[in-house]
């Protein structure tokens, strides 16, 4: 089920962090908060990364960023065979 019809209020789009986000239909400086979970990691760049979420938010606005900080047995098995995770 698409999480649009579970909130209808809310809009939700796809985003490749990693290429501009403004060609992605995004505007600059229009987010109070980005919350990030276990994904900013898995890009090429993190310090273009992190511009590009700069980019997306207003002046004063939050990243909520949630990251794993340590080696973990069943977060390399479960994620580890994916495209992306290593590429920090």
């Amino acid at each position: 089920m698409a999480l649009g019809r579970i909130f209808p209020g809310m809009e939700f789009k796809q985003l490749d962090i990693e290429k501009d986000v403004t060609r992605q239909g995004f505007q600059e400086g229009h987010f109070d908060i980005i919350v990030a979970a276990n994904c900013l990691h898995a890009t090429r760049n993190i310090r273009s990364t992190l511009r590009q979420v700069k980019r997306m938010m207003r002046k004063g606005g939050f990243l909520i960023l949630n990251e794993a900080s340590a080696t973990q047995d069943f977060l390399t098995m479960t994620f580890g065979l994916l495209d992306g995770w290593w590429l920090f």
